[in-house]
């Protein structure tokens, strides 16, 4: 956790005159952040790793370069420096949405760090359709285009103090879909908070898309070339509007690996909202399937000692 100095310092260090309008017109600040996150992380019980992506949440907010391999590489660079600064080895890397791009990307860079990789209803990896956009209305069309200079979240801090109101109005269902563990606004208020914080991954990403939300560089186009060793799982909700098909054409694209396909019953793009305790179950599931193999995996390497008494290096 920040202390108040190391605050001080990342509010001061915001640049431009947006940067400094914002604090006063939009009621948040990082500490408001922290403290819905804190809400939130201590209903679990035990010590969580939930990794901020670059640019959202509590992550730092630089600059993204404007091409979107350049962002995907900041993206992916900075999950790389996550990991050593924390000494893991090797890591089950889950990704939801942009998350389970990125996640990609980095097993493209970094196969050899990872021991799964879960994508749970993952953006990006269908092109665009060949085809005319006849389906879209015109007055669609035309609001895309004059929104097109702004980050998708603009409206959100536009509405500076009327934020919050604004977003409990528009997403009423993220308050229902965590009635069971919330009974007050905890969920609607952190979303707010993380969402309205100097724009930073939103512009990334929006460097990384075409109009309708498109990714400038498909990830189908390279999946091929992730190491056929590397198991990956698929997760996605029967009701989300996220299609499927992406992993079922990797799954055949793969035959000889571990490609798995989970869809949960019921659910929609928030699987682990909609479906908590089916997708804790299958995640829990894939979590000790790993300690599994690396246990007999370790029992190999220690049955292979030499007869002088050597035990063989067992890996961490």
């Amino acid at each position: 956790m920040r202390t108040n100095q190391e605050e001080f310092v990342l509010t001061y260090r915001r640049s431009g005159c947006m940067s400094s309008w914002l604090p006063s017109w939009c009621p948040t600040s990082l500490s408001h952040l922290i403290k819905s996150e804190d809400r939130i992380l201590k209903r679990e019980g035990r010590p969580v790793y939930a990794l901020d992506m670059l640019g959202f949440g509590r992550s730092s907010r630089p600059t993204f370069g404007r091409d979107a391999k350049d962002a995907e590489d900041q993206f992916v660079e900075s999950l790389e420096d996550w990991r050593k600064a924390e000494g893991l080895e090797h890591m089950i890397l889950l990704g939801h949405d942009l998350g389970g791009y990125v996640s990609t990307a980095y097993a493209l860079k970094y196969p050899n760090r990872l021991k799964h990789l879960v994508l749970v209803e993952p953006w990006g990896f269908a092109a665009r359709p060949n085809v005319q956009e006849r389906w879209v209305p015109i007055w669609i069309k035309a609001f895309g285009t004059a929104m097109n200079p702004f980050n998708p979240l603009g409206p959100l801090r536009l509405a500076g103090p009327l934020g919050p109101l604004l977003l409990q109005l528009l997403r009423s269902d993220f308050k229902q879909k965590y009635a069971s563990v919330f009974a007050d606004d905890t969920v609607a208020d952190y979303i707010y908070h993380v969402n309205a914080q100097t724009a930073s991954g939103e512009t990334a990403f929006k460097n990384m898309t075409i109009p309708y939300g498109w990714p400038k560089q498909p990830m189908m186009d390279r999946v091929e070339m992730i190491s056929p060793s590397l198991p990956m799982t698929f997760i996605y909700g029967s009701r989300s509007s996220i299609d499927g098909q992406s992993g079922k054409a990797i799954q055949e694209m793969r035959p000889d690996s571990h490609t798995k396909i989970i869809v949960l019953q019921g659910a929609g793009h928030y699987v682990f909202a909609d479906q908590s305790e089916d997708f804790n179950q299958a995640v829990l599931k894939i979590c000790n399937n790993e300690c599994i193999k690396e246990r007999k995996h370790e029992s190999v390497r220690v049955k292979g000692g030499s007869d002088e008494g050597d035990k063989g290096e067992i890996d961490a």
